[in-house]
């Protein structure tokens, strides 16, 4: 395709030389003349190509491409689809909060703000058994270990309690471990 695509382009670029030889050679015509010929002349040339491509079996075909590519786009979609419904629909049997109701065609920023929207009670009361349990109690003499650890920090509270902030016991006794942060309680019922 290729081959002959620059195989066209020496043919012409010869031809067109051989036609600006053959009007220099005409002297007794003005330049307003011999560029208006050469003007007609790549018009006929263009017109020539074009007739000549429209029996050639090798043309590619742009509409015939379009739409393959189009047809694999919807088949690939189809395919996504049905694989989200059948993953959603496992999810569901084991109780797994899925949302799959909010459309995508709107902004990014829109869409982010109903998912938020949406997954906010789970995230506010941590309704699952497994985030529940997540809360491990340490003893005492465990917390050091924690604290020598450069995994597990203090929450955002530091030494005071996050449930009796207007009573801060700051003591290390009634420790709980949640999600790599360590909460320094007050009495072991909050604990």
């Amino acid at each position: 395709m290729e081959e002959r695509a620059r195989k066209r382009t020496e043919e012409r670029e010869a031809k067109r030389r051989e036609k600006q030889e053959a009007l220099r050679a005409e002297e007794e015509k003005t330049q307003e003349d011999k560029d208006a010929e050469m003007a007609k002349w790549e018009e006929d040339q263009d017109a020539e190509e074009e007739a000549a491509e429209e029996g050639d079996p090798d043309k590619p075909n742009l509409e015939a491409m379009l739409e393959t590519q189009r047809e694999a786009l919807r088949e690939a979609r189809g395919a996504d689809d049905s694989f989200f419904e059948e993953f959603s629909g496992a999810l569901k049997e084991k109780q797994v909060f899925v949302v799959d109701d909010i459309k995508a065609d709107n902004s990014a920023d829109y869409i982010l703000i109903k998912l938020l929207d949406r997954i906010k009670d789970n995230l506010t009361y941590r309704k699952d058994m497994l985030e529940r349990q997540l809360a491990q109690p340490l003893k005492a003499e465990e917390v050091k270990f924690y604290e020598k650890s450069h995994i597990y920090k203090h929450s955002k509270f530091g030494t005071n309690s996050p449930l009796s902030l207007s009573n801060p016991a700051k003591t290390k006794k009634f420790t709980a471990l949640y999600r790599e942060r360590l909460y320094f309680l007050s009495n072991s019922d909050e604990q």
